[in-house]
């Protein structure tokens, strides 16, 4: 009987491990750069083959040892091995124009039939210029243009839009995943997120990202960096003006679930006076992905303390540029902040054809800075949800439904400081600030060669102002404008299998912050109305297959009214009000080319161009008549020229010529800033042992030293007798160098 018993569990044992060996193995294939799936992936191996889904999955016979990977757009590799294949297999595109799938839109698209002006940057791209800060890898993207006076003082602006923003940025929609990096009055805060955590950042210029608010400028849509494997590395950095940074990255990953968690430290005692800057950043990344359900979560947290050397007069730019304002250098100024944000997204599949997916989120910013004039304190906590139903009804027809809301509270004092210690409370406010937006979008498939895309976004805001400091009356109130209905309608059209050509209309705003609705007097101002823009488009876009040349070129037209205007009072004060209505046409084009394989020589030229005019149709503030001139702070050329080189397999070198041409100071065009010229150049070799990897990078930015203004004030005002302070000074030429050490385990 034992016997019996012995000789049935050797059985067993044989016949699983017999089934072990004869089953399948399945593989998922990948974007190298963006880490996402691609589907239509031919996989071959002797005597037989297989074809992705869109999830990138292959299952693979048993006791093959080769398969070849192929799909159009990328470079094919071929796989050899004894036991196993890896679970994940990721493709390297064949050029900067292969059809990545776009999460910025709620339709079905692809980068080379992205229905807008649509611009991806890869982690590659961003990995290869300097990763302190955004602009480095923003302004690469055409239409796009952001000033940095330090790396806690910018401006981004698209198309002009956002210009006249005194400090900071709004007229932008931004996103973290789903998670908005607009806060509840428009204004964007991303530079201090750490770039070197950033996977992949998604850009669309004009207002036609209807699922994001409808923007008047466009949308920035940021994702971490995607997990591709078991590993920890740590990075540790030093360059000019005291700069140090550190990095340590966790990454873990099994079939369903994988983690990504992140720490970064940047420190820089900056290049003026005044200037020093202190980071931490903290990233956490969760994800499972099940048969027909994925979780995501995403949490961050920032520690800010920067100091602001604030602007210069034309004089002290001129003479001694490393120099902070006095005012700002005598009380030391500065900001000191934290803050954070998470959220947890879920998608169900409902069915082949049918999606879910819902969001929950929450942000926070508690801020503390010591200004020449008083003591700012700022603490503010947004909660809110996003909703996306999209069904292909089929191959030809489909729709997205979905909506968003969220609800701010935010809570500021300002005192007054003697000695840098704060005296006498001078004001003390609660604003409640609610958003709401609802989108739909249907994309028609009406030819093999012809589409239609309609959308409409439903959008709601209102502030509530609440006095807390009434020694000087009560100035509560509230804001609320009226639903604006913001449509689109993209009409696309495919010349051959390799371009196209396409136009659009499409409608979006831009609401008042919170100060722009009040007057002078600190009163609600229920006459001051939301800018809104009607964008006109026509763009060609496409590749020339092997040949390795690709392409986007378009044109715009857009009218801007209701033109809010920040009207400067005071030092610290300004008032926002509607001057008028202004005209924005321009030209961006993107070229690129590829030859060579990433495994032997690669080298990627290319070039992109903004050509931007804008003016002021109808502005009269006062008793000054503007009307016909130029938008200040808008340059109307802005040309990038660079070229990325991978010698080999573990040497990689770019370099990109920038240039930018004069702006206007003011809105009667008297002043102007000249245009600049720059160079950076970056080189990154990689060397294996094993499973470990060392990574050595250095860079030079601005090799050419030039002096330029960095970010400007516009219309800067002139109080107590002193010169107006229009310009930040850019950094002179500076070094930097990295070195990373990678285990895979």
């Amino acid at each position: 009987m034992k016997k019996h018993i012995f000789n049935v569990i050797i059985g067993i044992c044989l016949t699983l491990i017999h089934l072990s060996v004869v089953a399948q193995q399945q593989i998922v294939v990948l974007d190298e750069e963006t880490s996402r799936p691609i589907g239509e992936v031919l996989v071959t191996w002797q005597g037989g083959q297989s074809i992705s889904g869109d999830n990138g999955l292959i299952d693979l016979p048993a006791n093959i040892t080769s398969i070849v990977i192929s799909r159009t757009g990328y470079f094919s590799t071929e796989l050899t091995t004894e036991s196993e294949f890896p679970n994940r297999v990721f493709l390297t595109p064949d050029n900067l124009f292969n059809e990545i799938e776009i999460t910025a839109y709620p339709s079905n698209s692809r980068s080379l039939t992205a229905p807008t002006s649509y611009t991806l940057i890869s982690k590659n791209i961003v990995s290869s210029a300097n990763e302190l800060d955004f602009s480095n890898v923003l302004n690469n993207v055409p239409g796009l243009f952001m000033q940095n006076g330090t790396l806690g003082t910018n401006r981004i602006t698209i198309r002009g839009i956002g210009a006249r923003t005194p400090f900071g940025t709004n007229k932008i929609r931004a996103y973290f995943n789903e998670i908005p990096l607009t806060a509840g009055d428009g204004e964007t805060s991303l530079e201090d997120n750490e770039l070197s955590t950033i996977g992949l950042i998604e850009v669309i210029r004009g207002p036609s990202a209807t699922a994001y608010g409808a923007g008047l400028a466009g949308l920035l849509k940021l994702s971490p960096s995607e997990i591709k494997g078991n590993s920890f590395s740590s990075t540790y950095g030093i360059g000019s003006f005291g700069l140090s940074r550190t990095r340590q990255q966790l990454q873990l990953t099994t079939d369903q679930h994988s983690i990504n968690a992140a720490y970064a430290t940047t420190f820089s005692d900056g290049y003026r006076e005044n200037n020093q800057y202190d980071r931490q950043n903290l990233l956490l990344n969760y994800q499972y992905k099940g048969n027909r359900i994925q979780v995501d979560f995403l949490g961050t947290f920032i520690d800010v303390k920067s100091f602001i050397p604030s602007s210069l007069n034309e004089t002290d730019f001129n003479e001694s540029p490393q120099s902070a304002a006095g005012n700002w250098a005598a009380v030391r100024g500065f900001e000191d902040y934290t803050k954070g944000l998470m959220g947890l997204t879920v998608t169900a599949e409902l069915s082949d054809n049918q999606k879910l997916s819902g969001t929950v989120f929450n942000t926070f910013r508690n801020n503390y800075e010591l200004r020449p004039f008083g003591i700012l304190t700022e603490n503010s906590v947004l909660y809110g949800s996003r909703w996306k139903y999209s069904n292909e009804i089929s191959s030809l027809l489909s729709f997205v439904l979905g909506g968003e809301y969220s609800i701010e509270n935010y809570e500021n004092t300002t005192l007054d400081q003697e000695d840098r210690v704060p005296t006498d409370l001078t004001s003390f406010n609660n604003q409640r600030r609610k958003n709401f937006n609802l989108f739909a979008e249907t994309q028609w498939q009406v030819s093999r060669s012809f589409e239609l895309i309609g959308g409409l976004n439903f959008s709601r805001l209102s502030y509530d102002l609440t006095d807390l400091f009434r020694s000087n009356g009560d100035q509560s109130g509230n804001y609320e404008f009226d639903p604006i209905l913001s449509p689109r309608l993209f009409a696309g059209y495919r010349i051959n299998e390799n371009h196209r050509t396409y136009f659009q209309l499409s409608h979006g705003f831009s609401a008042p912050s919170v100060e722009e609705t009040l007057t002078p007097d600190g009163l609600i101002n229920n006459e001051i109305q939301p800018e809104t823009g009607l964008n006109y488009e026509l763009g060609f876009k496409g590749n020339f297959g092997d040949s390795g040349f690709s392409y986007e070129i378009n044109g715009y037209r857009m009218n801007v009214k209701n033109l809010l205007v920040a009207r400067r009072t005071a030092e610290d004060q300004f008032i926002g009000i509607n001057a008028g209505e202004t005209l924005h046409e321009g030209l961006e084009m993107e070229l690129n080319y590829r030859y060579g394989k990433p495994d032997r020589f690669l080298l990627r030229p290319f070039v992109n161009l903004s050509i931007t005019s804008v003016e002021f149709v109808d502005f009269i503030d006062l008793d000054d008549d503007f009307s016909g001139n130029r938008l200040p702070g808008v340059p109307g050329f802005v040309g990038n020229f660079g070229v990325f080189i991978q010698a080999s397999k573990h040497l990689k070198f770019s370099t990109i010529y920038r240039s930018v041409g004069e702006m206007y100071l003011r809105d009667d065009n008297v002043l102007k800033s000249p245009g600049y010229s720059l160079v950076n150049i970056k080189a990154d070799y990689r060397i294996e042992l094993g499973k470990f990897l060392i990574k050595l990078d250095a860079g030079i930015n601005n090799l050419l030293d030039t002096e330029y203004a960095s970010q400007i004030l516009i219309n800067a005002g002139s109080f107590g007798g002193r010169a107006p302070r229009y310009f930040y000074p850019g950094n002179p030429r500076n070094y930097f160098t990295n070195v990373t050490l990678q285990y895979v385990f």
